[in-house]
């Protein structure tokens, strides 16, 4: 059997599936986004998904003490975020457990303590469905578990499950805005969905049902801009590509 080290076209395929990987993790438009920013105060962040963490230190480098504080929600044993402004805190996926609506209600507390001034800088990525939670006061944690196994197991679409879960969140569908009182909301996802639509990403919890004049949201990623940064690095190394334009998917979030 070929090792990938004795096989030099694998071996060029893995270099460039790496080199795209590293770029991409590097977020550039979020980057670029923040430094664009016209800021009139600091900045609170609130970073949730798999990828909160490394958005939440992209955001750190770029916009540096113009950070006052902020929190990650992340799935357990995901990129940590060290900086003494930030709190970082874990909890399951793709299913809630107890740390997930402990977490949340932090969150919470911490949105409303803000003052009427503020503003907030939302980082999204998937994920966010199952850790960032807090449910109705018709189901518990039991049943929140049972609901969501039902939803993932059933085979539906994630645009499907995700307007489901909405059903019993106080959070999600744009519930999330309602425990902030701030004048300004800045949400920069990284779309994992077909489409890119922000009520679907993450469950929407800072997407209105109605326009919110608070709210200024943007895609920083997606599934094609991996895509077209891995074709970069393939065509560097001498190979012709083609970027399929169709949205790839392994399933639901």
């Amino acid at each position: 059997m070929i090792s990938e080290h004795e096989n030099p076209v694998l071996e060029k395929l893995l270099s460039a599936c790496g080199s795209a990987l590293r770029r991409f993790s590097r977020f550039p438009e979020l980057s670029s986004a923040l430094a664009e920013m016209d800021l009139k105060q600091d900045l609170h962040v609130l970073a949730i998904g798999k990828d909160a963490g490394r958005m939440c230190a992209t955001a750190l480098e770029v916009l540096k003490e113009r950070v006052t504080d902020g929190c990650v929600l992340t799935k357990y044993g995901h990129y940590r975020c060290v900086d003494d402004r930030i709190r970082h805190l874990e909890a399951g996926h793709p299913l809630p457990d107890q740390n997930s609506l402990q977490h949340s209600r932090l969150i919470v507390d911490w949105m409303v303590g803000l003052d009427p001034e503020a503003e907030l800088l939302v980082l999204l990525s998937g994920g966010g469905s199952s850790l960032f939670e807090l449910p109705r006061d018709s189901i518990d944690l039991d049943g929140l578990i049972s609901q969501n196994r039902l939803l993932l197991q059933a085979g539906f679409g994630i645009a499907a499950v995700n307007a489901s879960r909405a059903g019993f969140s106080r959070l999600k569908a744009g519930g999330a805005l309602g425990f902030f009182s701030g004048r300004k909301v800045r949400v920069y996802a990284l779309s994992d969905v077909e489409g890119d639509d922000p009520s679907i990403i993450a469950s929407g919890p800072f997407t209105p049902e109605v326009p919110d004049s608070r709210v200024e949201y943007r895609i920083i990623g997606n599934n094609l801009s991996f895509r077209a940064l891995l074709a970069e690095e393939l065509r560097r190394h001498g190979w012709e590509t083609f970027v399929d334009q169709r949205f790839l998917t392994g399933g639901p979030d």
